[in-house]
């Protein structure tokens, strides 16, 4: 299954349509409100897919209260667009956790300043958890309007929400089919949204690589952590094709900062780009030829969509893959494969893909990250169950 094939994944309408949509959908989420629930934390810069939904809202009127993840150190959220429409809060955990009456007395707590903050949004908003959260909080959500499946699919408090939320969101074909098994009415395929315009990026930043480097090169921009990115089959990439510069931009771990030290010691045709905001990427992007999405097989990442697939069509830039879950929702646009070989020979047939196509397949995955369809669907779901409750 692929968003190709899948009727329920999210399509983005005419223009005009698309506005009528948008705007009935802006009414009803001005007429509740939004709670989101999220296990990522808002003021991490890399954390632009779950926050796109709470700037997109509250820059259009909605009020949108966003709760961080969980954690006892207290910490101060910073809003790169600050808008009065928009509040993101903490919820702690108290210190001395693992004693079970502190666990307890934090689970009260958390329970009555959520329900606050349910008042504060009059009472009934939506209320929509990103990922999963906490396994004691999740216990005490009244009730959950919209549960959207973030990278980890298998996490022990997914079951307990999606047997509460009216609505669940997929982000990729191997969620979709493993949450149809148990909660099938439910669920709909929605890649994860990913605003992407002619303002996201800055075309003057300057990219500066070493004199030596080869012009044409292949390469991976964003966090690639040792665990989930294969760096050991980047390396063969690396050895297979001494005439080509290769790239990774962003940040990793310590055991891939290891690995990047390594590389840069022993082949001259590497280079290691630190991390910058996702704005300053776009040249990068610009300068390869080929995105090498070399994924490991790993259950946390087995509900995940690639994004940076969308980014760098936007740029023209083909990619290949690993064949793991989080590519399944490739097949039919790039070249997947769990063989080197194999990869290295498609990695060069993909260079000479026709631009026309190249275009076509960012249209249709942009069209199906498109944050603003993302939401329309989301509000046509929830008003259909509805108006079918007081049928």
């Amino acid at each position: 299954m692929n968003i190709q094939q899948n009727k329920s994944s999210v399509l983005l309408p005419s223009l005009s349509q698309r506005s009528a949509r948008w705007e009935s959908a802006l009414h009803y989420y001005r007429s509740r409100g939004v709670l989101l629930v999220s296990y990522c934390r808002y003021w991490e810069e890399y954390g632009f897919v779950q926050r796109t939904l709470a700037k997109i809202l509250s820059e259009n009127g909605v009020p949108v209260i966003w709760i961080d993840g969980f954690e006892w150190r207290p910490h101060h959220p910073v809003i790169p667009w600050p808008n009065e429409n928009l509040k993101v809060i903490q919820m702690l955990n108290l210190p001395g956790r693992r004693l079970e009456w502190i666990r307890r007395l934090g689970g009260q707590l958390q329970e009555k300043i959520f329900q606050q903050h349910v008042k504060s949004l009059g009472g009934n908003p939506i209320i929509w958890v990103q990922g999963g959260t906490d396994e004691r909080f999740a216990q005490s959500i009244p009730y959950v309007d919209v549960l959207s499946t973030f990278d980890d699919p298998y996490r022990s408090e997914l079951r307990s929400l999606a047997s509460l939320a009216k609505v669940i969101l997929c982000q990729n074909s191997y969620s979709l089919q493993m949450m149809r098994d148990e909660f099938a009415a439910k669920c709909i395929l929605a890649l994860p949204p990913v605003e992407l315009d002619g303002q996201t990026f800055d075309s003057k930043t300057v990219v500066s690589y070493p004199k030596l480097l080869p012009e044409k090169k292949m390469g991976y921009v964003g966090a690639f952590r040792s665990e989930d990115y294969d760096l050991a089959l980047f390396e063969k990439f690396i050895q297979r094709f001494p005439n080509w510069g290769f790239v990774l931009g962003g940040r990793t771990d310590r055991e891939g900062e290891t690995k990047l030290k390594y590389l840069d010691e022993k082949y001259p045709n590497f280079c290691h780009l630190p991390w910058v905001e996702r704005s300053q990427v776009g040249n990068v992007w610009k300068s390869l030829e080929v995105a090498l999405l070399l994924y490991k097989p790993r259950s946390t990442q087995d509900g995940a969509f690639p994004t940076k697939v969308v980014e760098a069509t936007y740029f023209g830039v083909p990619s290949v893959g690993t064949r793991v879950p989080k590519t399944q929702d490739l097949e039919g646009f790039f070249p997947r494969s769990t063989f080197p070989e194999d990869l290295f020979r498609q990695a060069v047939l993909v260079t000479g893909m026709d631009p026309n196509k190249l275009a076509s397949i960012h249209r249709r995955l942009k069209e199906a990250t498109d944050p603003v369809s993302h939401l329309c669907v989301t509000a046509e779901q929830l008003q259909t169950i509805k108006l079918k409750a007081t049928a």
